[in-house]
């Protein structure tokens, strides 16, 4: 299984809350993608981490428009 990261967004005033998109290449042939996330809350307020499976159909029909268009354009190129 291949991961290629095809999008990362860092925000919060301290970059507390950070997103990461892959596009992976299964075994099989298959292609998903996978959304992780890491967001704390400077106030004490806690955290919130995990990881999201999409299929790619899912994803270009519902995702972020900038991840999006940065998949559409890994997809373009071949990858």
């Amino acid at each position: 299984m291949a991961r290629t990261l095809f999008h990362k967004h860092d925000g919060g005033h301290l970059g507390q809350h950070e997103d990461w998109y892959y596009l992976v290449d299964n075994e099989d042939g298959s292609r998903h993608v996978e959304y992780e996330w890491d967001h704390v809350s400077v106030n004490g307020g806690g955290k919130s981490e995990g990881t999201r499976r999409f299929t790619l159909n899912d994803f270009l029909g519902g995702g972020k428009a900038t991840a999006i268009s940065k998949l559409k354009a890994l997809l373009d190129k071949g990858g």
